[in-house]
């Protein structure tokens, strides 16, 4: 297998950043000798236990993906920093190939008065030769609009296949209705296929060339739907596989 690192963020489901901060300068900390020196290894040793927390949430809502990413209150996040991707080191394309993942009990993490239909229940990845169709399944109608400006869904197809070709692709309701949009790196771009929402479904058809082939990938479906309510924030967060990536094919 090939490790291969992920270092795509995408907007809203997708995008996040990271900040560094600064230190001292060399007078201050002469000046504090030993006693800045302890405190310095007490943050240290605060921080290290941070990132082994994986159960944190920002303003009521879950934090954590699998692997080490993570998702933010307004439905940003990051991608895990490595996958290993079966047949990433092959030089054979996969057009016609499939891969599917049925979830038939809703176990999306929520709080709140939420709506059913923000659960995935299944998701199918078929390559249909010079395109790729993603079909998710939902628990309930999906609506062509959200109820209200307080109310907003976010969905999102991730293709993990290596720094320079990784993808996501993403469809935003408000009460305007949806609107698709494809992201690579740190942009948002034009969304390049098909975008529709029927039912109980939201399918997406995307061409082959514009992730630089039918070659292997990983991929991660997220269902992000949040509603403000008296002051509160009321969501329902669900990810698809729950644990890891899965393969395509597979």
């Amino acid at each position: 297998m090939k490790q291969i690192a992920i270092g795509v963020s995408v907007a809203l489901i997708l995008i996040a950043g990271a900040c560094g901060g600064g230190s001292d300068p060399v007078a201050e900390r002469s000046r504090l000798g030993d006693k800045n020196q302890r405190a310095s290894e007490r943050s240290d040793k605060k921080d290290r236990s941070k990132k082994k927390d994986n159960t944190g949430t920002k303003d009521g809502v879950p934090t954590n993906l699998p692997d080490g990413g993570s998702v933010l209150a307004d439905g940003t996040g990051t991608l895990p920093e490595e996958v290993d991707v079966p047949g990433a080191d092959e030089e054979k394309t996969y057009p016609t190939a499939s891969s599917e993942l049925n979830e038939p009990d809703p176990d999306g993490r929520s709080q709140g008065l939420t709506e059913g239909y923000a659960e995935i229940l299944g998701v199918s990845v078929k390559g249909l030769g010079e395109r790729v169709r993603i079909t998710m399944l939902f628990n309930g109608e999906v609506p062509q609009q959200m109820p209200n400006d307080k109310t907003i869904m976010v969905i999102g197809f991730q293709l993990l296949r290596g720094k320079e070709g990784s993808f996501a692709f993403a469809g935003q309701a408000t009460d305007k209705g949806w609107q698709p949009y494809a992201g690579g790196k740190s942009k948002q771009t034009k969304f390049p296929g098909s975008f529709e929402v029927s039912g109980d479904t939201i399918t997406m058809e995307i061409p082959w060339s514009y992730v630089g082939g039918a070659y292997p990938f990983k991929w991660i479906v997220t269902s992000n739907w949040f509603r403000s309510l008296a002051n509160t924030t009321h969501y329902l967060f669900d990810i698809a596989p729950n644990k890891g990536q899965a393969n395509y094919p597979g």
